[in-house]
């Protein structure tokens, strides 16, 4: 079976338009150096109301591997390939890219476009997409590793989801999960781990209410004899880029005895029943002194090693691994079975 390859961005992939794979819409205007002679003589005949919609590929494994440089990628990109004979090429016309002859497929169509319609109605969908995924094995884009969402791909590690709803904005999620954390004076501590999906700008530590929610959902858990000394909160903040700075920032905490409010608030009107008072320990989100620990340094090191936390990083190197051995005519795989971590590994920090 014969392929055409392309690279997209990962992030770019994981919110694909429509859940499909569509060429985009293309204009001299708007082309600036990319002028392709085909389109340019195709746009001076369209008819009113349509445009013209493109795509590349690249036409074989090895002309994608020459041209990418994935060994100087800053952020995640992903190989993917589909039949080079799939029903939607058929709506297409297809030549030499005319800025890498040798190498790439440019398809193109004309077709009626709605206002604001920036890509093709017709697509390839998810199903008829492979992608080389982190083990060096062909999967469709549903069955691979690298591209399942955040849901999945943090719920199978332990983490749980946080829903909020920043400034009264629409509902956002964070994801949290907890480990037994040991100091090198033989202590033990509890470790809350923080982490962002990776298709969301929001970030909690904007949201004390959202993690304070989280904190008091641990102790409700049936955590609530552990002392604010003896529990740690880390959110990890990382960049898209290899290049921005990266951090693992810790929250202080505290924690202090309150009486506890009785379920009928009206008692508190009567003394004679307040002779039985009960008291509860509550821990408390501090918003100052926080500590941004950037992920070469050794306090970070220890937290993403104890939560077997893997980095865009190590992702990625892992992933141009992964490149360097990827063959033309390997079979599609099976899906990787992935075992959940343990939610009490230990360390020393």
């Amino acid at each position: 079976m014969s392929y055409v390859y392309r690279y997209d961005s990962w992030l770019t992939h994981l919110r694909m338009h429509g859940d499909m794979l569509r060429a985009r819409r293309w204009s001299s205007d708007e082309a600036g150096p990319w002028q392709h002679e085909p389109l340019v003589d195709a746009e001076q005949t369209l008819a009113q109301g349509q445009s013209i919609f493109r795509i590349s590929f690249w036409k074989n494994l090895e002309a994608a591997k020459s041209r990418i440089g994935f060994r100087l990628w800053s952020e995640m990109h992903v190989l993917q390939r589909v039949r080079d004979n799939h029903p939607f090429f058929n709506g297409f016309q297809r030549a030499d890219d005319d800025f890498l002859v040798e190498t790439a497929w440019l398809y193109w169509q004309t077709s009626p476009r709605e206002p604001q319609q920036d890509w093709s109605r017709d697509g390839i969908p998810k199903s008829d997409i492979e992608i080389l995924d982190l083990d060096g094995q062909w999967r469709t884009m549903p069955e691979s590793t690298l591209m399942a969402g955040s849901h999945a791909r943090y719920t199978r590690r332990g983490f749980e989801p946080h829903y909020f709803a920043p400034h009264g904005a629409q509902p956002a999620v964070v994801y949290w999960t907890s480990r037994l954390l040991r100091q090198r004076s033989g202590d033990t501590n509890v470790a809350l781990l923080l982490a962002h999906p990776h298709e969301s700008n929001l970030r909690v530590y904007n949201e004390a209410t959202a993690i304070q929610a989280i904190i008091d959902r641990f102790l409700a858990s049936g955590s609530t004899d552990i002392p604010a000394e003896r529990l740690r909160l880390f959110v990890v903040d990382e960049g898209r880029h290899t290049f921005e700075p990266s951090h693992v920032l810790e929250v202080p905490l505290s924690g202090h005895w309150r009486e506890a409010t009785p379920s009928g608030s009206w008692s508190l009107r009567w003394p004679r029943l307040r002779r039985n008072l009960r008291y509860e320990y509550v821990v408390k989100a501090g918003t100052e002194d926080w500590r941004w620990h950037r992920f070469e340094s050794d306090a970070a090191i220890a937290v993403l090693s104890a939560f077997e936390f893997p980095t865009l990083e190590q992702t990625l190197s892992r992933y141009v691994t992964v490149l360097e051995g990827a063959r033309e005519h390997e079979s599609t795989g099976v899906p990787m079975v992935a075992t959940p971590a343990s939610r009490h590994d230990a360390l020393s920090a």
